[in-house]
């Protein structure tokens, strides 16, 4: 895709190339080099304002193309820490240039360093209707298809080593907390347009162990991947091969929105879902309607409650949230429903089976085999890394609720 047929937007509201104001906003003044000097350098007459969020300022640039346009900002590059604010202060940093903007330009919403994918996620979702091209910044846990590429010169990259060399060396320092990493220091610049909710899905790709995570519905994709459904449906097919429906309770320890949940429901199960995110559960409940109990007690606290007793505990895919694995040494269940990769087996699970006294392995099923799958529409793809299940049965104890 040509660059014009990006900053026009879906509107073609942009007339002219003179009416063309490009809006450039980071979170360090020193991003401008390392992932943005294509932008500095498309046109040298075009008007280029910055926005620097953890520096709260705004500052137009000087026309004269890229070398020209960093020059100016040597006296703003610091190793000082700062902090980006929230959406209504991105918003008031923006405000003097966005009735100009024809494009804004700003970090991945997924960028491995969190300060940069904030940057992104706000302003795609103040500069909502407006074009919004993101540079692909840091990932290594995904792969992200480009709609504008723009591979530099030789003369083009010496122009961003001698900035960084010469304006922000304290910053290629590893004892500075703001290291420039070399994999922030693109050769080739590489773009893709995000509307705000596209970006709050790639956000919550970040923070898929946190409470951001629930910023998209269906952040994984539970309802749209292949592997997905297929790691679901297999789980389902799982228990249901070891627990008679309605023999006994279940309880699901992180229910999420409740795709799994659904189907166990739907076969006969009573469940009972628990799910501490405020957003995920109220999708939760949506889901169930009245054919489930959903509780937000996270799994410590079922553990404290007597009457949270069940004949199997199911915890899938969701072992990365407990840190000590020997709490489930107090699970009140007779079997318990694992599901985690190959890595998290071997590394946590099976250490603590073997250390244990309390569990046993009666049984192990690959649920889903690793694939190389898309994650953010067909923006984002990874290599997913496979889906293990793993039955465990109190010692001593058989068959109790079971068709085993």
């Amino acid at each position: 895709m040509r660059r014009s047929d990006l900053v026009r937007g879906d509107s073609g509201a942009m007339s002219t190339e003179q009416d063309a104001v490009d809006v450039i906003v980071v979170c360090r003044p020193e991003d401008l080099a390392t992932e943005f000097l294509s932008v500095l350098d498309d046109d040298p007459q075009r008007p280029v304002h910055a926005v620097f969020a953890a520096e709260g300022i705004s500052v137009p640039l000087p026309t004269g193309g890229a070398e020209r346009r960093l020059a100016a900002l040597k006296p703003l590059v610091t190793a000082t820490a700062g902090q980006t604010g929230d959406r209504n202060q991105m918003a008031s940093l923006m405000a003097p240039f966005l009735r100009q903007a024809a494009t804004v330009w700003t970090h991945c919403p997924a960028d491995e360093r969190r300060d940069r994918a904030r940057v992104g996620w706000l302003t795609a979702l103040v500069c909502a209707g407006l074009p919004v091209l993101h540079a692909f910044g840091v990932s290594s846990h995904y792969q992200i298809v480009s709609e504008l590429t723009v591979p530099l010169s030789v003369d083009q990259v010496k122009v961003k080593l001698a900035f960084l060399n010469e304006h922000a060396a304290a910053l290629l320092d590893d004892r500075t907390p703001r290291r420039v990493p070399t994999e922030a220091i693109a050769a080739c610049e590489r773009f893709l347009r995000l509307d705000a909710e596209e970006a709050n899905r790639m956000h919550a790709l970040l923070h898929s162990v946190e409470i951001d995570a629930s910023l998209a519905v269906d952040p994984w994709g539970f309802h749209q991947y292949g592997y997905e459904q297929e790691r679901i449906r297999g789980t389902a097919e799982w228990v249901g091969r070891h627990v008679v429906p309605g023999s006994g309770r279940l309880i699901e320890v992180g229910s999420c929105e409740g795709t799994l949940t659904n189907l166990l429901l739907n076969a006969g199960h009573l469940v009972l879902a628990c799910e501490p995110n405020g957003r995920f559960r109220s999708r939760l409940l949506d889901v169930v309607d009245a054919r489930a109990e959903v509780t937000a007690e996270p799994l410590e606290n079922l553990l404290r409650e007597p009457l949270r007793t069940a004949v199997a505990y199911l915890l899938i895919e969701m072992l990365y949230y407990v840190e000590d694995l020997t709490i489930l040494d107090d699970v009140p269940a007779e079997l318990l429903f694992l599901a985690v990769n190959a890595e998290e087996l071997r590394d946590r699970v099976e250490p603590w089976l073997a250390g244990g006294r309390t569990w046993e392995a009666v049984e192990r099923v690959e649920l889903v085999a690793p694939r190389v799958d898309f994650v953010c529409g067909d923006r984002v793809y990874r290599r997913k890394q496979g889906s293990v299940g793993i039955l465990c049965r109190r010692r001593g104890r058989h068959g109790v609720g079971t068709s085993a």
